[in-house]
């Protein structure tokens, strides 16, 4: 069984025995035994933090996703690893986990929407700097995206991402037609200010092979070297791993974090990265 099957296969039995949900949702008309029914889509969120988290979703307008009640909605991946840093105002900590330790945290936003081109982002972080962290999300997607290679398209290519992609792309490879075949990637690192010190993470599970090819490929066929420090890949595995090690590490009583916060973290790896899925 390949990563998705054993992804939904899982997340069928986590809705069963830890939500205690039997009721099949639907999507397009099919019963699914991973997907919740649209009228119990809050329990997508983590029990510790469920409460507060959908009202802060409602008081900020952040509109959801078509398949935000699917358990492997990468959306309710994002506000489930987010929100707990920013409620527990462990900021610091989370650019640690990012590996952007060198940086101030000056805010964080949702579904932040470019003014470039309108792009949705998971996640952007101003920094004090002026300095922007986007963040894409990735969990059960077998791609980032491509586009048609029509007039619409190279319309949007010579008046909004070619200025923003010269001197990202490597000599040889033509800034178009990689625009074309690997879009949202390409449209990401589009947004990447090397004169502010930006950054594009993106998050990925590294069993979804699909997705890590993705990036290989891109990042070492594609992009300038010279921008490869702006643009990190991470696993959650292995963020997850430093968020485990630096919990660990905060032994001093006026340093530990909160039950609630360790046992969510404790329980998004249970629902998402359960070790039972990687035979």
């Amino acid at each position: 069984m390949d990563f998705r099957g054993r992804v939904l296969e899982h997340l069928g039995e986590y809705k069963r025995t830890v939500l205690g949900v039997a009721e099949s949702g639907k999507w397009r008309g099919k019963c699914y035994s991973h997907i919740l029914p649209e009228t119990m889509m809050t329990l997508n969120l983590i029990e510790g933090y469920r409460g507060e988290l959908w009202e802060f979703l409602r008081h900020r307008r952040i509109k959801l996703h078509g398949r935000f009640h699917h358990l492997n909605s990468s959306q309710a991946v994002c506000f489930n690893f987010f929100y707990p840093m920013l409620a527990e105002g462990v900021t610091g900590l989370l650019l640690d986990v990012l590996q952007c330790g060198s940086e101030v945290f000056d805010g964080g936003e949702f579904e932040y929407v470019s003014p470039l081109d309108k792009t949705n982002f998971d996640f952007r972080i101003r920094q004090k700097s002026g300095g922007r962290i986007f963040i894409e999300v990735k969990y059960t997607e077998d791609k980032f995206g491509g586009a048609e290679d029509d007039d619409v398209y190279r319309d949007r290519y010579n008046g909004t991402y070619k200025p923003h992609l010269a001197g990202k792309i490597r000599d040889g490879v033509d800034p178009y037609q990689a625009l074309i075949a690997h879009y949202q990637l390409l449209r990401n690192i589009a947004h990447v200010d090397l004169s502010r010190n930006d950054r594009l993470i993106l998050l990925y599970p590294k069993d979804n092979l699909k997705v890590v090819r993705e990036i290989d490929h891109v990042m070492n066929r594609i992009v300038s070297p010279a921008l490869h420090d702006r643009i990190k890949p991470l696993t959650w595995e292995s963020v997850l791993q430093d968020l485990k090690r630096e919990i660990g590490r905060r032994s001093d009583p006026s340093d530990r974090l909160p039950d609630r916060f360790v046992n969510h973290y404790k329980e998004f790896e249970r629902k998402y990265f359960s070790p039972a899925r990687s035979a």
